[in-house]
């Protein structure tokens, strides 16, 4: 963890709704779609899915000073060849990690050359071979890791739910279609994550993906239903070959991201599930107010209390179709009506 004189230095993003760049992390910035302004109460346009960017500026970082890690490893090693430095013994956690990282860029990168005399050639020299395949492939890299790490904490590894909410925000945007198997790949290895360590991970994973696809409300309301349900059929073996590639990814995170205790506190919320006398939690929604309700005769609004404001998104943007006056209700809750820890306003 960085000290706090680091993170004195480190500024908060600049958040605003954008009817370009949509969902996108930048290094200064994190934007919305701007629809999401009239729209947040619709599963297409939760603003719940920002957890997505949130991922990115959590872990870009850290990806970034590992891959540093490996070039300094390298070069102070004197490595000549690739191989010798995958075949010499970590001697802390972070450099087990690291290789980790590296193992998953080299998978990548090595697709690039046919032949093995020419991959062979490729590693050794290692320095130069590390630096094109992060040129070429750490952004998928992250991309994946960014995936794994949003289902498991902030959807607490609730595959319906994850691929339900994102399915259907994706449905919206017309570029998804032109890479839809790419996008059946990134979810199904996020799915992945919690079957890692069983012999059949990657079936498990397509099942988990084909059962929620398979109902309401993606089997109806997704426009390109039958175009993914073609690719999981005539390409199951190209997504399992694309899960092996990533074992890594998915290693790494299990290694030194999972997170316990940001998983329990991103899918809980007292005012939503307060415990019994047993100390079990009540499943069904428990906030004061459960729904929007305009009073007929009287300027009436519910007023709920929360305080993980993720989780009251996913509770109250479930709705078919965009509404101007809920989603100013919404954004109204989060601006005002939060509660911090203690019960007092955020």
């Amino acid at each position: 963890m960085p000290d706090e004189e680091d993170l004195e230095d480190v500024p908060n993003p600049i958040t605003y709704y954008s009817g370009r760049d949509g969902f996108r992390n930048g290094i200064l910035t994190t934007s919305a779609p701007l629809m999401s302004v009239s729209g947040c109460n619709s599963v297409q346009w939760n603003l719940g899915t920002i957890t997505h960017e949130l991922s990115h500026r959590i872990l870009s970082g850290k990806l970034e000073e590992m891959f540093q890690n490996v070039l300094h490893e390298i070069s102070d090693s004197n490595v000549t060849h690739l191989d010798h430095y995958f075949a010499s013994q970590p001697k802390t956690m972070g450099q087990f990690a690291e290789r980790l990282l590296a193992m998953s860029l080299m998978i990548k990168y090595a697709e690039e050359f046919p032949k093995s005399a020419e991959l062979n050639e490729a590693l050794g020299d290692p320095i130069s071979f590390m630096l094109s395949a992060k040129l070429c492939y750490s952004e998928e890299i992250e991309e994946i890791a960014v995936h794994i790490f949003d289902y498991y904490h902030f959807y607490g590894a609730q595959h319906g739910t994850y691929v339900d909410f994102i399915w259907q925000s994706w449905a919206v945007q017309p570029s998804i279609e032109q890479r839809l198997e790419h996008y059946i790949k990134r979810t199904i290895t996020a799915l992945a994550v919690v079957h890692f360590r069983l012999s059949d991970w990657q079936e498990r994973a397509i099942s988990d993906f084909e059962s929620i696809l398979d109902v309401e409300p993606l089997k109806t309301k997704l426009p390109f239903y039958d175009q993914a349900k073609e690719i999981l059929e005539t390409r199951r073996d190209v997504i399992v070959s694309y899960l092996e590639q990533m074992q890594h990814v998915i290693a790494l995170f299990h290694f030194i991201l999972k997170l316990e205790d940001l998983k329990k506190m991103a899918v809980d919320d007292p005012f939503k599930s307060p415990p019994h006398s047993s100390g079990a939690s009540v499943s069904k929604r428990n906030y004061t107010a459960t729904r929007l309700v305009f009073g007929d005769d009287t300027a009436r609004l519910s007023r709920p209390s929360f305080r993980n404001p993720l989780l009251f998104l996913r509770d109250f943007s479930t709705d078919a179709e965009p509404s101007a006056a809920k989603s100013a209700w919404l954004l109204h809750m989060l601006s005002f009506n939060a509660l911090n820890a203690d019960g007092t306003s955020a």
